[in-house]
């Protein structure tokens, strides 16, 4: 368990998962657009504040180098953010932070400013043995831009390297050239540190992000899935007992108000029980899915089928008077009649018999009394000899259709 953590840690570090870097290309896009906007004026205010402070002859030629240099520096400076900003501007607009020139980008702007650093800080050495402007530098590119450790330890490399020999150009006492570069080394491995770090905690922020939205994802799935299951039964698919109960009463009232007829259809498989004895129970469950298949594809979209349990559904018809409710089963019995059944083998020929009842609204209890009538035509509809479907004679007319 310990390697495993120690091992996904170390993947962190020198990871190149495309999904990842391009999540981080963003974010780095983004950042060097805001961080134009405000370095820009910074270097603005570096040109204007050295351009008015003019040292006068009567300063030491080195103060003039000095004076000069940081002036053309952050000039310079100036420009390449102003050419950055605008690319990041057009990148993120064009939804391309994760491609090849947005890559160039974040080392052009990493490079640019850790050399620019180290250029400063060796104008500045023309005056003192100030290292500021390359920590600043180090610092700052460590905390603003994400880079990988890899690119990390190349780009630090370039930057001491040529901060190494930058400082020898305008810095003649070799004491203090030794304590500036030493205190170099140390900036750089500091900023090299930090930038490691936050690249890690990054990457395992967006990891653990993508983890949430995973199990999010997976939790709602879940839920959809309980949903579901709370209402439908789960080898169907159609309703459970307990939600068509639910859109029976509900239909009652509205039939109730309207004065219209809803009818309900009862249906059984014939000898179901022998298609288990002799094939199994899971040639009765392709069974009872193809009944439920062939229902679902012979009624309407506002008719709501249920599995009441075992092999015996009901159909809810709203709207629907007597007779065209026996039309509606006679059409599903035929369907189920000329239905090859099979499993891992072809099964015999399976049939199921029909009961067609109204709903009546008006009786004292609806659907107990619906349901009763339809299933007193189903047992007639047995009793004469299976395969078709009986009307209720409840009070309406009798109708009956033979197979």
């Amino acid at each position: 368990m310990r390697n495993s953590i120690l091992i996904s840690k170390f993947k962190t570090l020198i990871t190149y998962d495309k999904s990842i870097t391009d999540e981080v290309s963003s974010i780095n896009i983004h950042r060097i657009y805001i961080l134009a906007l405000v370095l820009a004026p910074v270097h603005l205010a570096h040109v204007l504040i050295f351009w008015a402070q003019n040292p006068g002859d009567a300063s030491a030629g080195n103060v003039h180098k000095w004076h000069d240099g940081i002036i053309m520096a952050h000039a310079a400076m100036l420009f390449i953010v102003c050419v950055f900003g605008t690319i990041a501007y057009f990148i993120k607009r064009r939804y391309k932070a994760a491609g090849k020139s947005a890559y160039i980008l974040q080392i052009t702007i990493c490079l640019s400013y850790l050399v620019f650093g180290a250029l400063v800080c060796a104008i500045d050495q023309l005056i003192s043995s100030n290292i500021t402007p390359y920590l600043v530098a180090c610092i700052g590119i460590a905390v603003a831009i994400l880079i990988r450790p890899v690119d990390t330890l190349f780009f630090y490399a370039i930057a001491y390297a040529f901060f190494y020999y930058a400082v020898s150009w305008t810095q003649q006492d070799n004491e203090l050239l030794l304590s500036v570069r030493v205190n170099g080394i140390t900036t750089t491995g500091i900023s090299l540190g930090v930038a490691i770090l936050l690249w890690r905690n990054n990457v395992l922020a967006i990891l653990q992000r993508r983890e949430i939205e995973v199990q999010k994802i997976e939790l709602e799935e879940k839920n959809k899935q309980l949903a579901f299951l709370a209402n439908h039964d789960p080898l169907t698919g159609l309703y459970n007992r307990t939600q068509f109960m639910e859109f029976a009463n509900k239909d009652i009232i509205r039939i109730s108000r309207s004065g219209k007829e809803s009818c309900l259809i009862l249906i059984d498989i014939d000898e179901f029980k022998k298609i288990n004895d002799n094939f199994g129970h899971p040639a009765g469950d392709a069974v009872l899915k193809d009944m439920a298949k062939i229902i679902t594809n012979f009624t309407r979209s506002s008719d709501i089928p249920a599995r009441l349990g075992g092999e015996e559904f009901i159909v809810l018809l709203p709207d629907t008077e007597l007779s065209t409710g026996v039309i509606v089963a006679e059409r599903i019995r035929a369907a189920i009649d000329g239905h090859t059944f099979a499993h891992t083998v072809e099964l015999p020929k399976i049939t199921a018999s029909f009961g067609v009842a109204v709903l009546a609204a008006r009786a004292k209890d609806p659907f107990n009394t619906g349901y009763d009538a339809a299933d007193q035509a189903l047992y007639r509809a047995k009793k004469k000899g299976r395969n078709r479907a009986e009307a209720a004679t409840n009070g309406v007319n009798p109708a009956s259709a033979e197979a």
